[in-house]
């Protein structure tokens, strides 16, 4: 005997007690076995971090732009090998 299933859907909400247990009181059609649960919550946001603009203005004003000068590189010249 081939049976089909499908899935059937009901939505409630609740209020979380501080021992973290719930209580359901279901409709008497939601039959008897096995069931998937999900609980949907929302999380409080964190502020958005500072874009890349904000971070580069909060830097302070410190030294001189030739503190901060990369050197030229000239190079380490020619190697010569002893053989």
């Amino acid at each position: 005997m081939l049976t089909t299933t499908s899935d059937s859907y009901y939505e409630t909400e609740a209020i979380i007690p501080p021992d973290h247990r719930l209580i359901l009181d279901l409709p008497s059609d939601v039959p008897v076995g096995p069931v998937r649960l999900t609980i949907s919550y929302q999380t409080q946001q964190s502020p958005p971090l500072p874009g890349i603009k904000a971070l580069l203005m909060a830097m302070p004003d410190v030294g001189s732009d030739e503190d901060f000068a990369r050197r030229q590189d000239v190079g380490r010249g020619s190697e010569l090998w002893d053989s």
